[in-house]
């Protein structure tokens, strides 16, 4: 069985995959949760979209987005993907896709 995980619940400055930090909370929807984070060596700020396990059976939504994000890469017009990570959280896997900051309307 999947858990069913409705909100993530971190703490500002909690460090992700060893390389970012944790600074708030700025979206939810159907399939996970958006947060401000920082890469801890170089200061600058992304977006991390952590999914939801239950909305991401075997991570598919999240590595199929992550390939559309990517292949899209030449586009001006649209967010550029980092990475996609799996980290533990509350020992189930959860999956991340980080991308440039982008604030306003998209």
């Amino acid at each position: 069985m999947i858990a069913k995980i409705k909100t993530f619940d971190f703490k500002i400055n909690t460090i992700i995959s060893g390389k970012y930090r944790i600074l708030k909370k700025i979206g939810k929807g159907h399939e996970g949760e958006v947060f401000l984070v920082e890469e801890i060596t170089s200061q600058i700020k992304r977006a991390a979209k952590f999914f939801f396990p239950h909305r991401n059976k075997g991570h598919k939504v999240s590595t199929s987005i992550a390939q559309k994000m990517y292949n899209m890469r030449n586009s001006d017009i649209f967010i550029q993907y980092i990475s996609h990570e799996i980290i533990l959280h509350k020992d189930v896997e959860i999956s991340v896709l980080v991308s440039e900051l982008v604030m306003g309307e998209t």
